[in-house]
């Protein structure tokens, strides 16, 4: 049963019951054949959706990285001389 562990007990209801009504697991006679976790498992993989691809967000333009020169001038504005010696 650590086959099923990973499954909701009202999944396991609805694939026994479909187990129990489904012509194929019976006999020529009748009788209900005994199914084994695998069956049960299947049934419940083949009625949960599928998962869906999720695509990644577009990313941002990022902003231009500052020039050495317009370094230097912000540098000049607040009152910094970047020159050697200044």
């Amino acid at each position: 049963m650590d086959v099923l562990e990973n499954c909701s007990h009202s999944e396991i209801r609805d694939a026994w019951r479909h187990y129990q009504t489904d012509p194929e697991n019976r006999s020529a006679r009748g009788r209900l054949g005994k199914p084994d976790a695998g069956a049960i498992r299947s049934f419940i993989l083949r009625k949960r959706p599928k998962p869906q691809l999720v695509q990644p967000e577009p990313e941002e333009p990022k902003a231009p990285r500052v020039t050495a020169e317009r370094a230097s001038d912000i540098m000049r504005e607040v009152g910094f001389d970047p020159t050697p010696g200044g």
